[in-house]
């Protein structure tokens, strides 16, 4: 298995002893349920990093929620429209630096660009995802299912000159900031930061001590409206990094995520309309709380069996603003992570199903297993439309054609392909 491949399945298996349902902050079904995950009334908070909230008691998750069934393949797409465009499959430009924030319960990782010359002989940086999970169950994890991950950034190589808009991304329920470094990595080497912050509500150590634990949260890490809470920290807080100085542009922002991520994008662009400029959402769907009017962009699974396609469907459809919709055919819920070519070259996990049961066994296989697109052609989809998306929002290269599907295709193929302007 090679280096950058070689990462920790535990946090996948633990996702799965508690139902992960990534679209749902309290556990529940991320279709029928999603709109738990994120807050039910708009954040009046403004960018200073909160040190403290008081707690409230969260919802047990669910260890035994049913697989959404798989999908149908959808219709193959129109032919290609327009002229084939600019790629950005391939990595950027700049190299990428990386730097860690800590604020009082939880760390935001930073990604940002470098001038190439300023890392000639630095070492890339490596971590072992074994360090997410708390102390306490680290030597429970099977050795032959740790290992480290080349992020392919340099720890406190110094900023690029310029100014660089930001881009925050969050992860899904049971993950950690670091869960997606081959996406923020990427989108960092085209010129711009990029911050992730440890979810805790949702987070890997979250999930995996209620669940040793039979359903006792550590209620500290809970918050109303954790969710948009968490973003306009982070926000603020790279903002006022002195390692960035003013490199950072916090007037043009960016939300993604992934799954409970996704949510958690859409439900930031609508509670801060001020804060965020643009969103898009990634094997998510809609909050339930109203439709976000800046320009967003939709990247969903079409044979995810976790967050049904349905959901980033009826997403496009409520979206106030311009809209895109990229529907990678054969992908899955997990094509999207770190972790998922790690368990392709493991051949699946259901050598564990006696352990956790063949439906949750079926959730952290979904999208890592031959009958799949291989992941790294899903992940180079994922890459390539939404750096395409944040240069059309904030300019930079010519996008003219780079969402044309011949264009997107040389990635990987498509299921469908859907644009709409505005309402």
């Amino acid at each position: 298995m090679s280096n950058r491949y070689r990462v920790i399945v535990g946090w996948l298996l633990t996702l799965s002893l508690v139902a992960a349902a990534c679209g749902s902050g309290g556990g529940g079904d991320p279709v029928t349920d999603a709109s738990n995950e994120v807050p039910t009334d708009e954040s009046t908070a403004t960018p200073e990093p909160s040190a403290t909230a008081a707690p409230t008691p969260a919802p047990e998750p669910s260890a035994t929620a049913a697989p959404t069934p798989v999908p149908e393949p959808t219709a193959t797409p129109e032919p290609p429209v327009g002229p084939v465009g600019a790629s950005f499959v391939e990595p950027g430009p700049f190299a990428v630096g990386v730097t860690t924030i800590s604020l009082a319960d939880r760390e935001i990782e930073v990604w940002y660009p470098v001038e190439p010359p300023d890392v000639t002989g630095l070492d890339t940086e490596t971590f072992d995802a074994l360090t997410v999970f708390p102390e306490v169950l680290q030597g429970f994890i099977p050795p032959e299912l740790s290992g480290v991950v080349d992020t392919g950034a340099y720890r406190g190589a110094p900023p690029a000159d310029g100014t660089f808009p930001l881009v925050v991304y969050g992860h899904g329920f049971g993950g950690y900031r670091q869960v997606a470094t081959f996406h923020t990595v990427h989108i960092a080497s085209y010129g711009f930061v990029v911050a992730s912050a440890d979810h805790l509500e949702r987070g890997i150590a979250e999930q995996s001590l209620d669940t040793i634990g039979q359903g006792s949260f550590d209620e500290t890490n809970t918050r109303p409206n954790a969710a948009v809470l968490d973003v306009v920290d982070t926000i603020a807080a790279v903002g006022a990094m002195a390692e960035l100085g003013d490199r950072v542009d916090i007037e043009q922002v960016a939300i993604t995520g992934h799954s409970a991520g996704a949510f958690q994008a859409v439900a930031a662009a609508i509670a801060e309309p001020d804060l965020i400029d643009t969103w898009i959402s990634v094997a998510g769907g809609p909050t339930g709380e109203g439709e976000p009017d800046q320009p967003g962009l939709v990247v969903l699974a079409e044979l995810d069996a976790v967050v049904a396609p349905d959901a980033s469907y009826e997403l496009f459809d409520a979206a106030a603003g311009p809209v895109r919709l990229v529907n990678i055919e054969n992908a899955g819920h997990n094509s999207f992570t770190d972790s998922c070519q790690g368990i392709l070259e493991l051949g699946g996990l259901s050598s564990l199903e006696a352990l956790i049961g063949p439906e949750q066994v079926a959730r952290a296989d979904d999208g890592c297993l031959d009958r799949f697109v291989p992941p790294d052609q899903a992940q180079a989809v994922m890459n390539h439309v939404t750096v395409a998306h944040l240069f059309q929002q904030f300019g930079g290269e010519d996008v003219t054609g780079s969402f044309a599907i011949e264009t997107i295709e040389l990635a990987a193929p498509l299921a469908d392909f859907l644009e709409r302007q505005g309402p």
